[in-house]
């Protein structure tokens, strides 16, 4: 038998655990996120605390690019539609929004294709459309680094891919991953400002980063990027990687190297719409309400994925009686090796269900909050006490199955596997530890 003697607790442990992931999901919906910053009154659009004058003739133009992009849209135009003249988004393939005003372009991710090089193309020709002095609304979200590509003179598109594939193994950070990707980019780090020159720009961003700056989103397409070309030739030499991409990359490189940064002038203002710190205080609400006593991590964590798994478990052993709710929330960093299926967090919650053993009273949820988790259609995976007795009882290796990097059939077989399907945003991963003692 299965641990009969906490099974019933286990059991509520992990539906609260799923419900108030889902509660939490619903209640950050890109859409409503960004409804609740615009308002309009007498032809002033105010948008966190920003104010512009509109008119009939004087209307908003609306870009973006991102996994959240078309939900975004769906919200700007739920408040503001009358005065939206046009605009274009580009979305991961299938992504649908009721929108009236603003078109939805279809990109890739998590590698750019030759949807994201056209989307990206379109893009490019909308912004140079878009009249001097009109006010730019810019929606950006994760994913749009993929999403909307197109390369920097010299390179075509499967070099970047190909490069993409590289960095996401390597064991590189996000930000250092970006730093790349902005410099083998003809829009990636604020280039796409070239074409918006003479006009207001307003970012409403959904942070997937740690740190939350702006210029890290997406890759900042629409904010002035501080970084050379020399840094992302160092980034690649400090994971060992400048001899495994393919060399027009190190080319051009070197190439935009020599010479100096084109920087512009264009004005540019931030509205931050949601961030993964937000997210886990949403889910603290919705536990403190049920009688949790909830933890919040300050600090969005961006360290390798063991560093992260030692960092919670930790914390679990620390914990004092009664129940208490712990949220930590981020982006971890892995060196792929062997030839599994998984993600992130499913790898994360593996190595989490080592470290417990067979703790009692203990429920680990590991997702990511845009519905994916790495190249599986899961979000994420739950771990208990009992994840590797009921493992041993089918026959599965958790040595075998962590050391080959393939969580999604280790959980499958167990069914602890997450679903939700794309969720339509993306605030990085989402860990939530329940401790019952």
């Amino acid at each position: 038998m299965i641990l009969n003697n906490f099974r019933d607790m286990t059991f509520d442990l992990r539906a609260l655990a799923l419900d108030t992931f889902n509660q939490t999901l619903s209640k950050m919906k890109p859409e409503k996120r960004v409804s609740e910053l615009f308002s309009i009154k007498n032809e002033m659009l105010h948008i966190s605390g920003t104010d512009i004058k509109l008119n009939k003739k004087e209307k908003l133009w609306v870009i973006g690019a991102g996994k959240a992009s078309a939900r975004m849209a769906a919200g700007l135009e739920s408040v503001a539609t009358p005065f939206i003249k046009d605009g274009i988004v580009i979305t991961p393939i299938g992504v649908t929004a009721p929108l009236r005003k603003i078109q939805l372009l279809p990109g890739s991710h998590p590698k750019p294709d030759d949807n994201s090089q056209a989307s990206a193309l379109e893009m490019i020709d909308f912004c140079k459309r878009i009249p001097e002095g009109s006010t730019v609304v810019c929606l950006i979200s994760g994913g749009a680094s993929s999403l909307m590509e197109t390369p920097e003179k010299g390179l075509i598109l499967e070099d970047v891919s190909e490069t993409y594939s590289i960095l996401l193994k390597s064991g590189a950070s996000i930000h250092d991953m970006n730093i790349v990707r902005k410099h083998l980019s003809a829009v990636k780090g604020g280039k796409l400002l070239h074409y918006l020159k003479g006009k207001k720009v307003v970012n409403i961003l959904l942070s997937d980063v740690p740190g939350d700056e702006p210029r890290h989103i997406g890759s900042g397409p629409t904010n002035q990027e501080p970084t050379t070309p020399k840094d992302a030739l160092s980034i690649l030499e400090q994971f060992g990687i400048q001899e495994k991409v393919p060399s027009p990359i190190l080319k051009v490189l070197r190439e935009k190297s020599e010479q100096g940064m084109e920087m512009d002038s264009t004005e540019v203002i931030n509205i931050m719409a949601g961030t993964s710190h937000l997210f886990a205080q949403k889910a603290a609400e919705l536990l403190e309400e049920k009688g949790w006593k909830t933890h919040v991590a300050p600090q969005a964590y961006d360290a390798p994925i063991e560093k992260v798994a030692n960092t919670i478990f930790e914390m679990i052993q620390k914990s004092a009686k009664g129940k208490h709710a712990y949220m930590f929330h981020g982006e971890s960093t892995v060196q792929v090796s062997g030839n599994g299926k998984g993600g992130r967090n499913q790898h994360l919650a593996l190595l989490l269900a080592q470290k417990l053993n067979t703790s009692d009273n203990i429920m680990i949820l590991s997702a990511g909050t845009d519905g994916g988790d790495g190249p599986t259609d899961a979000a994420g995976a739950v771990v208990d006490g009992s994840t590797l007795q009921r493992a041993a009882q089918l026959g599965l290796d958790v040595k075998t199955y962590t050391d080959n990097f393939d969580a999604y059939h280790f959980f499958k077989s167990l069914d602890d596997l997450i679903f939700t399907g794309p969720t339509g945003n993306n605030l990085m991963d989402f860990q939530l530890i329940l401790i019952d003692k």
